[in-house]
């Protein structure tokens, strides 16, 4: 009956469309009759299954268990109750995509140390949540604000600094005692907005909270608790101060790691953040009470910026030395292009130099890598980039936004590195010409030492890097502008993910089919769908804001394929003829790749700088890939790597003429008669 319920209304259309109507009717027509055959086809296919009952007897089995020791019992899995199912599945489902379909899918990883920490806490009740909150955490207590900042006023480096100040003033109009004053008010006004007053019960409510609205955000928090297990072993082996050093994305970051420390019963960190908060009624009361002390960005006042920079270091080494956990963001701010930004050496030396100040043994430094498939504020980055002026934080725009908060956002991962011993990093760099470094007795050979700790440690962080589904389908988006229907998006992306693992990337385990899914559902706003029955298809919406969205996700995965973008835009730049048909000759390639590589070689952090060497060894890999071909001595396009070439170049294109327009710009700025102010400057680039 249901069949006919089916054929039926399908047949009338099939002969009203033929006999009456146009090619629009008949087009459809045509589609119902296929999926019509596609339904039977699968009835037929599961009739078995679907009319058979199936009864299963464990009487053996149980007999069995009965007679298995302790140690059998953990070898054998015979109780059903203790089969993780979740797994077995997930291994069953791979299995029949891998081995049955023939499809290139990941294999999923047994990676027992990763967690969901999402997983335990789904479905519960508010009461669930306040006995998690009262339970969790670890009592931690750390001197009041005022006891703090007492200390800071009364050290001897702001007193010297102080002092020296007044005597060296430039109007001597004023007293040394008045201007002293003056500077002791602005020192203590300083340390007030800075200084935290960190509270257990406060941080307990604000974790209440946390949890709720993490959990109605995201699907999975997906963290190592190996590695987790490793920062408390280095807390009780008491190794040195431990400082956090997460990636910066979101102002998410700002919680998450509290979030999951708390969760461990682990430390809470003392977290740094930019006074642009201040701005906000009670919000910073709240923050400073979880934890966090609030930095400043530069300023003119140069008097003003000694004193800042000092207590600036006197609170954060005073921390360290009473066992406090830092967390600082490596990066300064948020990145708003995707990738990483460069090292702030300031903060860093900051907290280095208690170690080469000989004030400590050692500093543990713990590179964090927090990985997001969708940006809570990512749709403000475009209009930033754009000229438009940063959005102000309030509290009021903060509460108007809160229902925003229950959109999926997705996963999220969170990946720590080992942590990095100060000590043994300090003891074997050296510079390029193989002479080592003395820290402890040049400031300029500690400078060097940090600049280049900054990096390695960004290094890291991109080593950790998942490549999100969102990043994966962004980048085939904008590579085919004109748009792609769905199977043949599935069909890149399938080819996409074994060249991120071949150059040593990590995506999720989803199957692809999944990934496509869940990607766009992400980025659903920024594409344009056209509806169809058997072939939907997808495009970039041809607005900047959203390509700008789209470049910020595919920026994800471009340190992975970098320096080869670099040879790839090179080579393609000497046009089809060359590039495609005569060849090019290995050292004009080599000097375009290294002029390419001066040009826009601090865009991403790679581990492997294009000297000729390097050259030379990433060349014969790309030839034995077949990507290139060499004919002589001359490099060209493989056919084969046709497809390589033009997602290389896709990832490189925006920044090479990004650089050239603004060149241009600046070319035209030499006819005129007085300097043009920055603000103009930047809208009449954009």
């Amino acid at each position: 009956m249901a069949e006919m319920m089916q054929v039926l209304p399908t047949k009338a259309y099939s002969k009203v469309a033929y006999t009456l109507g146009n090619n629009t009717m008949r087009k459809n027509a045509d589609k119902l009759n296929k999926i019509m055959v596609r339904t039977k086809t699968i009835s037929a296919l599961f009739k078995h299954f679907a009319t058979t009952e199936f009864i299963y007897e464990t009487k053996s089995v149980d007999e069995m268990i009965s007679f298995c020791t302790p140690e059998e019992h953990k070898d054998f899995l015979l109780d059903i109750a203790e089969v993780d199912w979740k797994k077995y599945f997930q291994y069953f489902a791979w299995g029949l995509h891998y081995h049955i379909l023939g499809e290139k899918v990941p294999h999923p990883t047994n990676d027992s140390d990763s967690m969901d920490l999402l997983a335990s806490l789904k479905n519960k009740t508010y009461f669930h949540d306040m006995k998690w909150a009262l339970s969790h955490g670890m009592e931690f207590k750390t001197r009041s604000k005022k006891e703090m900042k007492a200390f800071i006023m009364s050290s001897p480096n702001l007193r010297l600094l102080i002092k020296d100040l007044a005597q060296n003033r430039k109007n001597k109009t004023i007293s040394e005692e008045k201007y002293t004053q003056q500077l002791l008010w602005k020192a203590s006004q300083i340390s007030r907005n800075l200084i935290s007053s960190y509270s257990m019960p406060v941080i307990k409510l604000t974790a209440y909270i946390t949890n709720i609205l993490l959990r109605n955000m995201y699907e999975k928090i997906v963290v190592d608790e190996k590695a987790l297990a490793r920062l408390m072993q280095l807390e009780l082996d008491s190794k040195g101060p431990i400082v956090l050093l997460p990636s910066h994305r979101s102002f998410v970051d700002f919680v998450l790691l509290s979030y999951i420390m708390f969760s461990y019963k682990m430390k809470v960190p003392h977290v740094g953040a930019y006074d642009e908060f201040l701005r906000m009624a009670f919000f910073p009361r709240l923050m400073r009470a979880c934890g966090a002390f609030f930095m400043r960005k530069p300023v003119a006042d140069k008097t003003e910026e000694e004193i800042y920079n000092v207590i600036l270091t006197e609170y954060l080494q005073k921390l360290m030395l009473e066992d406090s956990w830092l967390q600082i963001f490596l990066e300064g701010s948020r990145s708003r292009y995707g990738k990483s930004l460069s090292p702030n050496s300031n903060l860093l030396s900051i907290v280095t130099d208690l170690y080469f100040d000989k004030k400590v043994r050692d500093v543990q430094l713990v590179p964090v890598t927090l990985n997001y498939d969708r940006v809570v504020e990512g749709d403000t980055f475009p209009l930033e980039l754009l000229g438009e002026e940063k959005l102000k934080l309030k509290l009021t725009k903060l509460l108007i936004s809160y229902k925003q908060l229950s959109k999926n956002f997705g996963k999220v991962y969170v990946r720590f590195a080992d942590p990095v011993s100060l000590k043994e990093y300090s003891n074997k760099v050296s510079i390029p010409n193989q002479v080592a470094l003395k820290p402890f007795e040049s400031k300029d050979d500690r400078r060097q030492l940090v600049n280049g700790l900054g990096h390695d440690l960004i290094r890291v962080i991109n080593d950790n890097l998942i490549i999100m589904p969102t990043s994966i389908v962004a980048s085939i988006i904008l590579m085919n502008r004109k748009g792609l229907i769905e199977e043949t998006l599935i069909k890149k992306v399938e080819w996409l993910i074994p060249e991120i693992l071949k150059r040593g990337g990590k995506v999720t385990t989803e199957f692809v089919l999944v990934t496509v899914k869940q990607a766009i559902s992400h980025l659903d706003n920024l594409l344009e769908k056209k509806r169809d029955i058997f072939h939907p298809s997808y495009t970039a919406k041809h607005d900047f804001k959203n390509i700008i969205l789209l470049s910020y996700y595919r920026n994800m995965l471009g340190h992975l394929f970098f320096n080869e973008a670099l040879i790839a835009c090179s080579l393609v730049a000497f046009g089809y003829e060359l590039a495609w048909k005569d060849g090019v000759p290995v050292e004009r390639l080599w000097e375009s790749t290294s002029y390419l590589q001066k040009l826009i070689g601090k865009e991403w952090f790679t581990w492997k700088t294009l000297d000729q060497e390097n050259f030379n060894n990433l060349l014969s890999s790309m030839l034995q890939r077949e990507t290139l071909i060499q004919d002589g001595d001359k490099i060209k396009v493989a056919k084969k790597g046709e497809e390589l070439i033009k997602f290389l170049c896709s990832l490189l294109w925006p920044f090479i003429e990004s650089y050239w327009v603004t060149s241009v710009f600046l070319f035209a700025l030499k006819g005129r008669e007085h300097a043009t102010p920055y603000e103009k400057f930047t809208s009449e680039v954009n």
